[in-house]
């Protein structure tokens, strides 16, 4: 045991502080005792606080040694886990009693099987951990931190040295320098007949119609013949038959790419001999560079047709009607952008528009939707997806007198309407359908709501809209009752609506059954004589479609039929919105310039317009075109990656006749679109992916000479399974960014990024695709072998669990401060010197003491002198005495054999004189007592 010192130059204080010592000492050496107490008191704290700043510590070598056994449960040591097993637990039978031991499970991630113990109890492994990469240098990392503190370290690692991820050699060399020995036990798997498909090379780029060469890379140790398929997405584009010989085996096949876009490739070899098939097949992506790919959803009406003729030279459209748009991401990702041409929302599919915002947003796909009375406000995009996304927002504030609004509710409450679908039923979406038209409603509205099974019951009796809380509350008092009876409801509506003093009045009538087929002849006629207009809205396929059709029709309003109970709050809104007619203006106006855009690029002038939907512009979002009192008409928005645009005229000529004749609409509408798609990034900038140790890298170069000059930038990553993150790019030269992020999983990885260049906010979209477990990649350079972990750690190769116990482990010196204990005695003797200074506490006994101490000192050196004394005079007489016996001793021929009885005269003699000498000393010892 040793002290160590964290810092010395405290100690220089210990020359300023002797004099303070020294010098009093000396003043008071003929003191009181008293005041030689205080000053030793504080000559002791003033040491001990000098030595507590120096951060002084306890050092004493450690004599526990801890064993930490690291285990490869990876995939590629799985048919050899019983091995791994046995030998730990033959190991632990050699152990001492005294010896601690851990156990820890690694592959990508590692866990703790055993804390470390005296007493450890193995029974295999009972921890998960992910076994699709083998990363040696976490597992070492984790061991380390398991290590008690003051005990010997000892690692055994239990591994083939098959790493894919991580640095296990710079871990080492740390685990080395602070003292931990690595010893390994390779489990190296013999040989086996593997055929390997290690490489899919395709053009980065190519063009539309390009032939292309994709390329398979096969790795073999056996000769064997092999079948080789090539899809082009989905497609099988060849099937070959070969040979593969001993080593690596390339194959090249070609293709004609014919449509634009990102197109995957999969290649699957079926060798007659192997022994994994994991490592079987591998996929590779082409982007193809082509013209921008537009789905246009329209109506049977044809709201885009103009559309499609003024962009089919610079566009590929798609058309589609909204109930036949895709649903899946995949089949939306392969467009650039959206067109929606006047189309009401509650035609469009749930998944449609969830996965429509999801490329959007993360993709950075684009969004266009003109305008017309099935869109925006009439469209029912109030409070949904839609108006999310879009630019403008749907709930407008009337600028100038609107007609005040009688709307009346005629809900379906019988059993039926219990039914429904994800736990909602149908009556409860009715009822948020009718909450949510209260909102839309001016307090000079009037609303009233009719609950109906085979009775009547007025749930809200028909009042201004001005405490819509209220009405709500009421609304949502309305329970499911019995039967169907649709004409008493429908005649009780009637007649309340035809003495009120409104300029417009409506009802809507849900429905889910069957009812009265004849009987409306007064209700109809009443309707019509009083301007009362009807909208039904038909339920599920039990409804009866026909009669509310002819309703519909016979009430001038609109017929609505939906599969998709959702639907029915957005038909509700669009319904208030279009009886209260706050939405459409029939006008014609010079549309005014606000904001400039590359949109407005090469535009002199802008022709006339007859009308809009009425919207409002959002904070976030940038008005090009505005129309009467700066309603917006052309406005641009951000929306995650993605660009969306609100056009509120429409785009088939109602609106538009002179805008369809302008001879630069053409030029309007491209610029449009290539704003929308963000089509030159590509030109400027190239990105590039790799796959390195479970991670995929991301690397964005400048082609040009000017570069984006931030720091940092930031995308989307969207992994194989749809979830989505945030992923930053570093600079790491002038013009060049690279970041990466964790690709554990098989699959395409998706990345999607935002550039601002030039002042023109543009994208990149690149991708990676993952392939199997690099477990199964057994033609892999990387890895290590045990001798070269023994080497690096100065640790040994293990033959067998016996040799575990039995290697030499560095020594570890462990420490404890002692710095506050230090500091906490020196406070403690300054505390004393103040008590005794104010206490009048007696040393006499210290005197007494001292003088007793003294005393004894002298007696014991003046016996010790008196001794020295006679040994000196005896000494010198024997020495004499021998010099005369010398002298008379005749010579060895005449020398006589000496009589033993002279002998013990002789030794008697001495005796004598010795005791003399202790008998006189004892004397004067006696005489100074008495």
């Amino acid at each position: 045991m040793r002290l160590s010192f964290d810092h010395l130059y405290p100690l220089w204080l210990i020359l300023l502080v002797l004099p303070l010592i020294i010098l009093p000492f000396i003043k008071y050496a003929k003191k009181t005792t008293r005041q030689k107490v205080f000053l030793t008191l504080r000559t002791l704290t003033a040491l001990l606080i000098i030595l507590s700043m120096c951060g002084v510590s306890l050092v004493k070598t450690a004599k526990d040694t801890t064993t930490i056994f690291i285990s490869d449960l990876s995939d590629s040591t799985l048919d050899r886990q019983k091995l791994i097993e046995n030998f730990i637990s033959d190991a632990l039978k050699s152990k001492d009693s005294n010896d601690i031991t851990g156990i820890i499970g690694f592959g990508a991630d590692s866990s703790t099987e055993n804390e470390p113990s005296k007493q450890t109890i193995f029974n295999g492994f009972q921890t998960s951990v992910d076994t699709d990469f083998t990363n040696i240098s976490g597992a070492l990392l984790h061991g380390a931190a398991l290590f008690p503190p003051n005990t010997k370290k000892r690692m055994v690692l239990i591994t083939d040295g098959l790493e894919n991820m991580g640095d296990s050699e710079r871990q080492i060399r740390a685990l080395q320098q602070n003292g931990t020995i690595v010893d390994v036990y390779g489990v190296v798997k013999g040989d086996f007949e593997e055929v390997q498909l290690s490489q899919v090379l395709v053009p980065e780029k190519a063009g539309k119609n390009q032939v292309i060469d994709i390329a398979a890379h096969i790795e073999s140790n056996v000769k064997t013949k092999a079948t080789i398929l090539l899809y082009a997405g989905n497609a099988l584009k060849h099937e070959q038959q070969v040979d593969l010989d001993l080593g690596t085996n390339k194959f090249i096949f070609t293709d004609t790419v014919s449509s634009g876009g990102v197109l995957s490739y999969r290649v699957e070899i079926i060798p007659e001999k192997d022994t994994y098939m994991e490592n079987n097949y591998l996929s590779s992506f082409v982007t193809v560079n082509d013209l921008p790919v537009i789905l246009l959803i329209e109506d049977e009406d044809g709201q885009g047709e103009q559309i499609i003729k003024m962009l089919e030279e610079h566009v590929t459209i798609e058309v589609k009607a909204p109930e036949e748009a895709p649903q899946t991401l995949e089949s939306l990702i392969k467009y650039d952008g959206f067109i929606l041409a006047d189309i009401s929302i509650e035609r469009f599919n749930a998944k449609f528009l969830t996965n429509l915002e999801n490329v959007v947003k993360n993709q950075g796909k684009g969004l266009l939707v003109t305008g017309g009375d099935s869109s925006y406000g009439p469209g029912g995009y109030y409070k949904t997806i839609l108006e999310e996304m879009l630019p403008v927002n749907i709930d407008v504030k009337p600028k100038e007198e609107k007609p005040n609004l009688a709307l009346l509710l005629v809900i379906d409450k019988s059993g039926s309407m219990t039914e429904g679908q994800y736990g909602i039923s149908r009556l409860e979406l009715a009822k948020e359908a009718a909450i949510r038209s209260t909102e839309v409603l001016e307090p000079k509205d009037m609303l009233g709501v009719i609950a109906f099974d085979d009775s009547i019951k007025w749930v809200v009796d028909l009042q201004l809209a001005t405490d819509k809380g209220a009405l709500q509350d009421q609304i949502a008092t309305i329970v499911p009752g019995g039967g169907t009876s649709i004409r008493p409801s429908l005649e009780a509506a009637v007649n309340a609506l035809i003495d009120t003093d409104t300029k417009l009045k409506h009802i809507i009538l849900l429905t889910d059954g069957q009812a009265e087929t004849t009987g409306y002849e007064t209700a109809i006629n009443n309707m019509r004589d009083h301007s009362i207009t009807l909208s039904t809205v038909a339920v599920g396929k039990g409804s009866d479609k026909l009669l509310l059709q002819v309703l519909a029709n016979a009430g001038g309003g609109r017929y609505y039929l939906t599969d998709e109970f959702s639907d029915i709050p957005s038909i509700f809104t669009k319904e208030a919105f279009m009886a209260g007619k706050k939405y459409l203006n029939n006008v014609t106006f010079s549309p005014t310039l606000i904001n400039w855009s590359q949109i407005m690029k090469g535009i002199d002038a802008v022709p006339e317009l007859d009308g809009y939907v009425a919207t409002t512009i959002k904070p976030t979002s940038k008005l090009l075109l505005a129309g009467p009192e700066d309603d917006p008409i052309l406005a641009t928005g951000q929306y995650g990656l993605g660009r969306t645009i609100a056009w509120t005229s429409d785009a088939n000529g109602l609106w538009t006749a002179k805008w369809l004749t302008w001879d630069q609409s053409p030029s309007f509408w491209t610029n449009l679109i290539s704003w929308m798609v963000q089509q030159d990034m590509d030109k400027k900038y190239t990105a590039t992916t790799s796959y390195e140790g479970g991670e995929g890298v991301i690397t964005v170069k400048s082609l040009g000479e000017e570069a984006v000059s931030a720091a940092e930038i930031s995308g989307i990553l969207v992994t194989p399974e749809g979830t989505e993150t945030e992923v930053i790019l570093e600079a790491t030269a002038p013009g060049t960014y690279t970041g990466s992020f964790e690709a554990s999983g098989e699959g395409v990885y998706m990345i999607n990024m935002l550039l601002e260049s030039e002042g023109v906010t543009e994208k990149i979209v690149t991708g990676l695709n993952v392939g199997y477990s690099p477990e199964y990649n057994f033609y892999s350079k990387r890895g290590i072998t045990p001798e070269r972990i023994a080497e690096l750690s100065g640790g040994r190769v293990l033959k067998n669990a016996k040799e575990v116990f039995k290697g030499e482990v560095l020594p570890v010196v462990g420490s404890n401060n002692i710095s506050n204990i230090l500091l906490l005695l020196g406070l403690i003797l300054f505390m004393s010197e103040i008590a005794i200074r104010k206490t009048n506490v007696s040393f006499s006994f210290i005197d007494r003491f001292m003088k007793a101490f003294t005393s004894k000192g002298r007696e014991i050196k003046a016996d010790i002198t008196e001794y020295m004394a006679t040994k000196t005079v005896q000494t010198k007489e024997v020495v004499q005495g021998q010099s005369i016996q010398e002298r008379k001793k005749p010579s060895k021929e005449k020398t006589a054999p000496v009589n033993s009885k002279g002998k013990e005269k002789k030794q008697e003699k001495a005796q004598t004189v010795d005791r003399s000498h202790i008998d006189v000393l004892l004397d004067k010892k006696r005489k100074r007592g008495q």
